[in-house]
């Protein structure tokens, strides 16, 4: 094969390093394109996350605005069902609303709770429906209790253990070093057992208990009917059933529930 040579050698070359520079232009390019794809993709991978962001959190608070104002409307029927207790139309408005409540998983605000229920219990002490009413709210308030969960799963595995049945946390009485001097140093406390508190039998077997008595998360149980184990009740979940008309001691202890659920005190 002849070599070029002269002139033709040198046009030769020309063409040679021509051809070599288009392709490199031709991959400069191609890069550059491969780059501003990757670039415009990531911007839209970008945007999409932001949107999914902005969606998700303007979703969340459209939720908890739309929940704020469903509590606000349940508050308000609530109130208004117990400006006149004594009428039967909101006697029944009231057990509704707590039942829709309940059934929406619907959270009734506390102050709603306390001032409705104070109306309702003020009626029950001589309208045997309003006490039915009242113990709707009693049993709502201590339903909805931070503790309430815990009581129920310590109690349920131990099998719903009569408090007088076990040996209470603290029996009240020290025992000196030589065990001859009892010292009665405060009252007896019972933990995670179940107390109904009117009950004669109970009644009897705790008179005899100096210092009083302090319940500490159990399940506090009451039909009506005068309160016959007194005591403090601490972080306590209380289930009314309203088989009898209240006493001035189970009204007392209502609206202690209705008020401060976490510490209701009947001496």
């Amino acid at each position: 094969m002849l070599r070029p040579r002269g002139w033709k050698k040198a046009l030769h070359l020309l063409r040679e390093w021509s051809v070599l520079a288009t392709t490199a232009t031709v991959i400069v390019a191609l890069l550059a394109v491969v780059l501003t794809l990757i670039a415009l993709v990531l911007t839209q991978w970008n945007a999409a996350n932001n949107r999914l962001v902005a969606d998700s959190v303007f979703q969340s608070k459209t939720t908890d605005h739309l929940k704020g104002i469903d509590e606000q409307i349940i508050a308000l029927r609530v109130l208004i069902s117990a400006n006149q207790p004594s009428r039967p139309q909101n006697q029944a408005a009231a057990k509704q609303v707590i039942a829709e409540a309940k059934a929406q998983s619907i959270r009734v605000p506390a102050d709603a709770v306390k001032q409705a229920g104070m109306r309702f219990i003020e009626a029950a002490g001589s309208d045997q429906k309003a006490w039915n009413v009242a113990v709707d709210f009693v049993n709502y308030a201590s339903e909805n209790t931070p503790w309430r969960d815990e009581v129920y799963k310590r109690i349920e595995a131990a099998n719903y253990p009569s408090c007088l049945s076990r040996l209470p946390a603290d029996s009240g009485v020290s025992v000196s070093d030589d065990r001859k001097t009892l010292t009665f140093h405060g009252p007896v406390v019972y933990e995670h057992c179940v107390m109904q508190i009117d009950d004669p039998a109970m009644a009897s077997k705790v008179r005899a208990l100096p210092g009083g008595l302090i319940f500490r998360r159990a399940l506090i149980k009451y039909s009506g009917g005068e309160v016959l184990v007194p005591g403090q009740y601490e972080f306590c979940v209380f289930l009314f059933v309203p088989q009898k008309p209240p006493s001035p001691t189970g009204l007392l202890i209502a609206e202690g529930i209705v008020s401060s659920p976490q510490r209701v005190t009947q001496q």
